[in-house]
């Protein structure tokens, strides 16, 4: 992040204001400067990746539970596939 992009939030800031409304504006520019750099060097994924990436992230200790306590033998890929080998 450059210092003229500080001064930019800084001045669309009201003339009072509490330090951490500041420091979350930053961050969110900062967070956005991020993604779009991830964009442009093509750190993306599809959005049927991504709700997998997140649906993994979520529920794959639920899932393990589930699976070890239905007995399922093999791997549970996702909730269809869960609920197919009930």
């Amino acid at each position: 992040m450059k210092k003229s992009d500080v001064i930019y939030i800084l001045k669309d800031m009201p003339d009072e204001f509490c330090v951490e409304e500041l420091i979350e504006k930053i961050l969110l520019a900062q967070k956005i400067e991020i993604g779009l750099n991830q964009v442009k060097m093509g750190k993306v994924f599809s959005g049927i990746e991504g709700e997998k990436k997140v649906f993994n992230a979520k529920t794959i200790k639920t899932m393990n539970d589930a699976q070890n306590g239905v007995n399922i033998k093999e791997p549970i890929q996702d909730i269809n596939h869960f609920l197919r080998n009930l």
